[in-house]
């Protein structure tokens, strides 16, 4: 029986030997242009907000900052009034954009595609009184 599991841990230690990890290269190479600089413009299209059945017309603008992988993110819509600015990480993923930023409120996270198409959602909790409120807003727009 010791013979059988010798010869067996031998065998996989001899397999663990020429076993080989997968290639280094994190395809940063892959684009020659940082991802916060390639996502730059303004996204037009329209919001929609989850207590109303309307759409309605505003912006995303994103603008590259000088740090590596963030981007300056500005969401307008003055039907809603909703005008916020902040700072959004974002990373080549495809042949796109996903961005995220988890240390505001509100939270968000969102694509922009191969066309330059660019989704995003987050929500908002407005205190009305003595009530509050949970809306949920989605854009979807296109580079300009």
């Amino acid at each position: 029986m010791k013979k059988i599991l010798f010869y067996c841990f031998a065998f996989l230690a001899i397999n663990c030997i020429f076993a080989s990890c997968s290639s280094d290269d994190d395809g940063s190479a892959k684009h020659s242009v940082e991802a916060q600089i390639a996502s730059e413009g303004t996204y037009s299209g329209t919001w929609t907000r989850s207590d109303a059945e309307d759409k309605y017309s505003g912006y995303i603008s994103l603008s590259a900052t000088d740090s590596s992988y963030c981007s300056n993110i500005r969401m307008f819509c003055a039907d809603l009034s909703l005008d916020n600015i902040a700072v959004t990480n974002i990373w080549w993923s495809n042949e796109g954009f996903q961005f995220v930023n988890q240390t505001t409120d509100p939270t968000f996270a969102g694509r922009i595609d191969e066309n330059g198409n660019l989704t995003t959602s987050f929500t908002i909790t407005v205190k009305e009184g003595r009530q509050s409120n949970t809306y949920v807003y989605n854009f979807v727009g296109k580079k300009e």
